[in-house]
């Protein structure tokens, strides 16, 4: 064993390096992981995501767009980031989230990029908003502002993904509002995940409210559910 190798066989003890989509431990010089080809197979179009059914509610954003089905590997990713204090995670999925801004064909259609917001007890739980983090990062890319005030979460609601769909229409109804200085722009807004569309739909109908030009969806990963 020459003494390089030994040096990266040490460091692959000392400091496993791990999938960020999965978690599986990693060779110290591994640039890839099995996981590559299931993260691919649920890559979604880049055409925007059908209108979701809102039970008579008109769909607010002209928009909505996913990088991925929301499946492993990326669900639990997703998860490991909002969940797990991971937020390091968001750089990778802002990567993903700015290929597929560039691949629909997102850029000059929008003004500025608003993260999905937390209302400010549950941000002092986690300690980061995940969208805010993916906003930030996309807007470079972008070259875009990221007006991250803009857009605030008025009350508490429950976890979305603990609720059925009816639930979930109702649970973030008028939960959110949003700044004047929003009149007359194209907002992008950033999401983690889109499901049945409310969450997307209740912060665009504010956005729209405060006189915004228009309104679409940037999201990690989409599973419309019944």
């Amino acid at each position: 064993m020459t003494l390089q190798n030994a040096g990266w066989r040490a460091l692959d003890v000392l400091f496993p390096k791990r999938c960020a989509w999965c978690g599986k431990v990693l060779g110290f010089t591994a640039d890839a992981c099995g996981c590559d080809k299931s993260r691919e197979a649920v890559r979604l179009p880049n055409a925007p995501l059908a209108t979701p059914d809102l039970e008579g509610e008109a769909f607010f954003p002209i928009g909505a767009w996913a990088c991925f089905a929301y499946e492993e590997p990326v669900r639990g990713m997703i998860l490991r980031m909002k969940y797990e204090e991971e937020p390091a995670l968001a750089q990778p999925l802002a990567q993903e989230l700015a290929q597929k801004y560039d691949a629909s064909g997102l850029a000059g259609q929008f003004d500025v990029l608003i993260p999905v917001p937390m209302t400010p007890k549950a941000l002092k739980k986690r300690g980061y908003n995940q969208c805010a983090l993916m906003a930030g990062a996309l807007a470079v890319h972008a070259g875009l502002p990221c007006e991250e005030a803009a857009l605030r979460k008025t009350r508490h609601t429950e976890r979305q993904m603990a609720l059925d769909r009816a639930g979930r229409l109702q649970n973030v109804r008028d939960a959110f509002t949003a700044e004047a200085g929003v009149a007359g722009k194209r907002i992008l807004l950033v999401d983690d995940v889109f499901t049945t569309g409310s969450t997307a739909n209740e912060c665009a109908k504010s956005l729209q409210a405060a006189g915004a030009a228009a309104c679409g969806v940037l999201c990690v990963a989409a599973s419309l559910i019944e």
